[in-house]
């Protein structure tokens, strides 16, 4: 019986995220304490503008580089 309601996530997708959500909050961290007050500034001012573009960009790359060096070295 189909009842419309997706399955639940399993344990290893939540344990994926919340592996990825860590990684993603530790890039933030580093990379926005590196940062000048003025261009972290312009972030806030700004939280849609290009330098927070480029910002959340590099965030992703780094976290998602990170990950999946993580999971070539678990092989």
């Amino acid at each position: 019986m189909k009842t419309g309601i997706k399955p639940n996530k399993t344990k290893r997708d939540l344990k994926e995220i919340q592996a990825m959500t860590k990684l993603y909050k530790e890039v933030y961290d580093e990379l926005w304490n590196k940062m000048s007050k003025a261009s972290q500034d312009l972030i806030v001012e700004e939280p849609l503008g290009r330098r927070a573009k480029e910002f959340a960009h590099e965030v992703a790359k780094q976290a998602e580089s990170k990950r999946y060096n993580e999971l070539s070295d678990e092989e």
